[in-house]
């Protein structure tokens, strides 16, 4: 049975769209490059049950909880925009999937949010909540009864299209309508979700009967088999990851690194302990947790652990990475009264260090599931809450629920008590916010050793700022004329910022970075050298490296939202290339930059 609501609405603006549930090939919960600064609590919202998967697009944070209610929330304030229960739309259907799962990942396209159970996919109006058509999985005609194809494999969007797995097929939907484009029925999808590079869809195939396990390759367009290629039948699927013509996918202990082109093995890696996570890749790493208690490192190159986190056995740690840094949220448990009750514990890492850049503990039990990070604001799921934390102020600013409390403008005090929402209440007991605080604190330094609580900032050599932000900058966006350049020209591109000292993009930097973004969907034919330039402050090493990093970063940004890898790389050049003298500060000011070269057209 289809449901088709038909639902027109005008002068629909192409919006930040989330292409999977860990930001696009990449899977590192960020889209923006924007570090979260601090352990600032800015709002919380207690959902009806379990809440996982939040994503954000255009100043709204999107997720679901276990009973299959979708919530819409502001991003600044945590104030519920709308809720939709799922519940009631996939009662319609007159089949039923013979599976069970949880709502799947959300997704976002323009300004359309997919989510998908077991039974259908819905296609939702993410402004106001509506319901636009809803698709079940494939129909099983070989049954004597209407059986609805249980939908296993997640979805993602590419090119106007959604592709998932069911157990009998994977299949290609318009967005705009759900009408099957493709559906192959040579994959059996059973967990996990697909991934892309460019126009080709990359996911897995489980043949139950014969046991046996293959990553295969598709056509988007027709969903022609490229080449699929067997590998270990693992004991939980995981998603690929593409870096650089390559793919990483694990199984079991081992860690396969696969050619995109033709599928053939190029290396296959093994670890001490179970691969209990989908791999991720940021500052040219790859991360994956193993044993299902470390976050580990690991050279692209060689396979070799560079850096690893153990968080303890059965901690379960989720992570979301930002260039070096990597966020961490797992569980541990603690005792109230005579039960063992699970909570969450948040760090920031930077790679190579061991001691927490800031720490968070949310103060109601639950425990964790995956975060996402947009604009400096990490969104933690734990238990029944969104903890929205980071921010851009001294201050730390709760809302709560459906209400929010603002603090008044002399208000300036970050250690001043903040007023709570009435209506949030522990699904456990009926302490209050600080009582559920004092007593999370007090339990869980005295299980850390002296060393663990023991944490001083690291305190670095201070170098003149390489980007400044003037006044207003942002007000001023620069026309970007890519189209206008012959191959072999560049141009200097204004009002792209980093923090001081370090490869971290600024918010300032992201209405600039988008432009950009457009113009090269406009013109796909473009390819583009991004150069990081310096003034002859510090080092000629080190301002190459640093030069090198924020031409990596602003290309990650541009990966991420949307644009190709083959038409993209990055280069620093430290101070050698000025364009005035760096005997002045209005000099070195201009030396300072980031431009962008044509190098095909």
């Amino acid at each position: 049975m289809i449901i088709l609501f038909l639902i027109f609405f005008s002068g629909i603006i192409f919006a930040s769209d989330w292409p999977i549930y860990k930001a696009n090939m990449y899977f590192t919960a960020n889209n923006d490059h924007i570090i979260v600064k601090n352990n600032n609590l800015k709002w919380l919202y207690m959902a009806q049950n379990y809440v996982f998967n939040p994503i954000v697009s255009d100043g709204r944070v999107y997720f679901t909880d276990i009973d299959k209610i979708v919530y819409a929330l502001d991003e600044e304030t945590g104030k519920l925009l709308w809720k939709l229960d799922l519940f009631e739309v996939s009662g319609h259907f007159s089949g039923k999937a013979n599976v069970a799962g949880k709502v799947k990942y959300p997704i976002i396209k323009d300004n359309l949010l997919f989510v998908s159970d077991a039974t259908a996919i819905y296609c939702i109006n993410k402004i106001n909540g509506k319901i636009i058509w809803a698709r079940a999985g494939l129909q099983e005609f070989e049954k004597t009864k209407a059986v609805i194809d249980g939908i296993y494999a997640d979805p993602i969007v590419l090119y106007n299209k959604i592709f998932y797995g069911t157990r009998k097929n994977f299949i290609a939907r318009e967005v705009f309508n759900g009408h099957v484009i493709w559906a192959n029925q040579e994959i059996e999808s059973y967990s996990g979700f697909p991934t892309f590079y460019d126009d080709k869809i990359l996911t897995q195939s489980r043949d139950f009967k014969n046991n046996t396990f293959y990553v295969v390759c598709l056509e988007a367009n027709s969903g022609k088999i490229i080449w699929k290629k067997q590998i270990d039948t693992p004991l939980q699927i995981f998603s690929p990851v593409v870096y650089q013509g390559r793919i990483y996918i694990p199984s079991g202990k081992k860690l396969y690194t696969l050619s995109l082109s033709d599928g053939s093995k190029i290396n296959e890696w093994e670890y001490e302990d179970y691969i209990t996570s989908s791999p991720g890749f940021t500052d040219q790493e790859i991360i994956v947790s193993i044993g299902n208690r470390k976050l580990s490192v690991i050279s692209p190159e060689t396979g070799k652990v560079k850096y690893e986190l153990d968080f303890g056995e059965r901690t379960s740690p989720y992570f979301a990475s930002v260039n070096d840094q990597i966020y961490v949220a797992y569980n541990y448990i603690k005792k109230v009264g005579d039960k063992d009750i699970v909570f969450t514990a948040l760090k920031a890492f930077r790679f190579g260090e061991k001691t927490p850049l800031w720490e968070f503990y949310p103060p109601f039990p639950g425990g964790a599931s995956q975060m996402a990070i947009s604009r400096g604001t990490l969104y933690l799921p734990a238990g029944n809450y969104v903890y929205a934390v980071g921010t851009y102020y001294e201050r730390a600013i709760v809302y709560g629920n459906d209400g929010s409390y603002q603090l008044a403008p002399e208000e300036t005090s970050s250690s001043e008590q903040i007023a709570m929402n009435d209506k949030i209440s522990s699904t456990y007991s009926s302490k209050s916010l600080k009582e559920w605080e004092d007593e999370n604190e007090k339990n869980y330094n005295s299980s850390q050793t002296k060393e663990d609580k023991k944490i001083e900032p690291k305190v670095e050599e201070r170098k003149p700022d390489i980007n400044i932000i003037p006044p207003k900058a942002v007000e001023v966006l620069p026309d970007v004329k890519l189209e206008d350049l012959e191959v072999g020209e560049s141009m200097v591109v204004p009002n792209i910022y980093f923090e001081f000292n370090q490869a971290y993009l600024r918010r300032e930097s992201i209405s600039t970075l988008d432009k950009i973004v457009d113009k090269l969907k406009k013109n796909p034919r473009i390819k583009l050298e991004i150069q990081g330039h310096t003034d002859n402050i510090g080092t000629k090493e080190y301002n190459k490296k640093l030069s090198e990093k924020r031409a990596n970063a602003v290309m990650e940004y541009l990966i991420k939202n949307g644009i190709s890898p083959e038409r993209l790389r990055a280069k620093g050049y430290g101070e050698t290339k000025p364009l005035a003298s760096n005997d002045t500060e209005e000099g070195r000011s201009r030396n300072r930059r980031t431009e962008f070269l044509i190098i095909e057209k």
